[in-house]
């Protein structure tokens, strides 16, 4: 294969925005995404080798799939699933360009466009859209058109996508929360026994942090924190957060008696701290069932919350369904909303449970604007399948809801694959997605 198309698109996709006024700044940032995207065909015209297999438009989670499994079989040019791509054929016109180009969006304080645009070329007729982002000065293509080739010249399409997989996907922070493959690596025995293959696997998925569900007496799943953290290191994985529990009990919650749950708390900020862990998160909690108690609970979470942060982690609260039921007349949720602290306790969503409570969660980030920094994605089974959560609209809305780092969570499967598999099939998902930014993080 000619070394240019790497290379050439690469030199296409930095361009710098000037600083002109607003409305130059814009036509100067269309002029540079419109030059990327017909020096992007033109460089493709250019190489033969480029269009020798056929190649044509199609998700990247099938090109990777085509990729992995040598003995796969490749889509016929004019397979095509997802609402943009909605022509193919033989167009046979003259030359390679791409017309039409319409903004759909455009930000510029944000650094975001959102562009379509009709591509001809002489084996397809595509209409396509992409997401630019601007990166310090830099505007970069983050869904950048993907290839399948048809049976014929099948194995030279190999080398191909082999040599443009690591160039064409940009790696996307995603974290998985352990209590998913809980089967393989739920309890310190397992752990010992699988948690080196296991992070290996999650890592090779794509995955490049972890959320961990079993913190126990200063321990992570039977191990010390420095060691937790070293095993997932050595994988390639960040330890990013944990669920934990240490709820108030009958007495402590009529006594307003935080005394020895916040010893505890200190023992575990500190195990959280030499793990190298970032957030803490509550994982359940009972609805209260007056707001006398309720508001005993808020302060023990501010309070809780004020420890984390002085110790330089982020405390936080995951959401279930029943956070969305009412205590004398008001929804609870809103009032823990209202009676905590926002620098010390922020709401780490379920968006499954969310749903399932018939609460929209894109209406809690516009009713609480920054207080999510975590969300946990989470479907039915596998993410995307069953079209019963708005991942599109959640996305989209990740700066009003604060956003800086999502988990990925699977509480079980239909039963005809295993858990790893289920992982491994969310973090496709995503990859596959152009509304999931390769970054949320500060």
């Amino acid at each position: 294969m000619h070394k240019s198309v790497p290379t050439i698109i690469l030199m296409c996709l930095c361009a710098t925005l000037s600083t002109m006024a607003a409305n130059e700044q814009e036509l100067e940032a269309q002029h540079i995404i419109t030059g990327i995207i017909n020096d992007l065909y033109a460089a493709a015209a250019s190489n033969e080798d480029y269009y020798d297999g056929r190649f044509a438009c199609h998700t990247w989670i099938e090109t990777v799939r085509a990729v992995e499994e040598k003995d796969s079989k490749l889509e016929e040019i004019g397979f095509f699933n997802e609402d943009y791509w909605t022509e193919m054929q033989d167009g046979n016109p003259d030359d390679l360009e791409a017309r039409d180009i319409k903004f759909e969006h455009m930000d510029l304080e944000e650094g975001t466009a959102t562009v379509s645009f009709t591509l001809y070329s002489h084996v397809q007729v595509v209409k396509q859209k992409f997401t630019f982002c601007r990166e310090e000065g830099e505007w970069r293509i983050h869904n950048i058109i993907k290839f399948m080739t048809n049976a014929d010249g099948k194995e030279e399409a190999y080398d191909y996508l082999e040599g443009m997989r690591e160039y064409l996907y940009e790696p996307k922070e995603m974290a998985v929360q352990l209590y998913s493959i809980r089967d393989v690596i739920g309890n310190a025995e397992l752990y010992a026994k699988n948690h080196a293959e296991v992070f290996r696997r999650l890592s090779e998925m794509g995955y490049t942090g972890i959320e961990a569900a079993d913190y126990k007496d200063g321990k992570f799943y039977g191990v010390s924190p420095e060691q937790f953290k070293q095993d997932c290191e050595e994988a390639g994985l960040t330890p990013l957060s944990s669920h934990v529990n240490r709820n108030l009990s009958a007495e402590e919650l009529a006594n307003h008696d935080f005394t020895q749950a916040l010893a505890w708390w200190d023992r575990a900020i500190e195990a959280h701290k030499a793990a190298g862990m970032f957030y803490i998160v509550t994982s359940w909690a009972e609805t209260p069932k007056t707001l006398k108690d309720g508001q005993t609970i808020c302060d023990y979470y501010n309070e809780v919350g004020r420890r984390c942060r002085e110790a330089g982690l982020n405390y936080g609260y995951h959401t279930h369904s029943h956070e969305f039921q009412k205590v004398e007349g008001q929804i609870w949720i809103d009032n823990m909303m209202q009676h905590t602290d926002a620098e010390n306790v922020f709401w780490q969503m379920d968006t499954y449970w969310a749903v399932m409570a018939q609460q929209g969660p894109v209406h809690y980030f516009k009713k609480y604007p920054g207080r999510f920094k975590m969300l946990h994605i989470k479907d039915i089974y596998e993410l995307g399948e069953s079209g019963f959560v708005g991942f599109d609209a959640i996305f989209r809305n990740a700066g009003l809801a604060g956003l800086e780092n999502y988990v990925v969570e699977m509480e079980g499967n239909d039963g005809t694959i295993d858990s790893m598999e289920g992982v491994r099939r969310c973090a496709e998902y995503l990859k596959a997605q152009e509304f999931v930014l390769p970054s949320y993080s500060k």
